[in-house]
C-alpha cells in the first residue's frame, strides 16, 4: 500500500529546482523559518510533521499488533522521530537520517521506544 502522507515536504513551486536558481531573499527567509513558512504553493515543516503523525496515529490504530515496515524519506523521518521525542519541530533536522537507513521503533502498551535509528 501507499499513503501519500508519507511524501517528502511539498516544495510547491521549488520542486525539481536548485536552490541556487531561486530568489534568495526568499530562500534565506524560509530557512529561517521552514517550520512555519512554507514555500511558495508548498506547505510548510509543520503541516508535514502534523500528516506524518495523522499517519502514525491511523497505523498504530490499524495494526495494534503485528510488524509493518515503512518506506519514506528523511523529512517524514524526523518529523515521527521528533514527534516520540516530544521535541520542536524545529529542532527534527538535529537528528541524522541519513539515505538508505534503517529505523527501528516499538509499540506497545499505549507506549513507543525507539530500538535504534540510523543503520
Amino acid at each position: 500500500d501507499t499513503d501519500s502522507r508519507l511524501q517528502e515536504l511539498h516544495f510547491g513551486d521549488w520542486e525539481n529546482r536548485c536552490f541556487a536558481d531561486l530568489d534568495q531573499e526568499t530562500v534565506k527567509r524560509w530557512s529561517e523559518n521552514f517550520v512555519q513558512l512554507a514555500p511558495p504553493n508548498g506547505e510548510n515543516f509543520s503541516q508535514l510533521c502534523h500528516r506524518a503523525d495523522a499517519f502514525w496515529q491511523d497505523l498504530l490504530q490499524e495494526h495494534a499488533s503485528g510488524q509493518v515496515i515503512i518506506v519514506t524519506h528523511a523529512g517524514v523521518i524526523r518529523a515521527l522521530l521528533a514527534n516520540l521525542l516530544q521535541m520542536p519541530p524545529a529542532q527534527a533536522f538535529r537528528l541524522r537520517v541519513d539515505n538508505g537507513s534503517v529505523h527501528c521503533l516499538h509499540h506497545r502498551d499505549s507506549y513507543t521506544s525507539i530500538q535504534y535509528i540510523n543503520r
